[in-house]
């Protein structure tokens, strides 16, 4: 997977990984890039807020921030309704 994301007046794309892993109760989905990791210029846009507040809807739980090994990482852990 390729995402595209604003450098400047050019695109720059950046190759990320998106691991998900299922099972009771709930479900866990990461997106991680290699991208300089978090803008630090203080510029907030809406983008994630609206993630986490579509994540907590549903019942769950979303982590933004750098990842270790550089970069910037999304989790997401939504609970799995009982399918029986």
């Amino acid at each position: 997977m390729f995402c595209a994301r604003p450098a400047g007046s050019e695109l720059t794309r950046l190759p990320a990984s998106l691991t998900t892993i299922d099972g009771p109760p709930s479900s866990h989905g990461r997106v991680r890039d290699n991208g300089p990791g978090p803008a630090t210029d203080g510029v907030v846009g809406h983008g994630l807020a609206g993630m986490r507040e579509r994540v907590a809807m549903a019942g769950g739980t979303l982590w933004t921030g750098p990842g270790s090994l550089g970069g910037f990482v999304v989790h997401e852990e939504l609970p799995v309704a009982d399918a029986w």
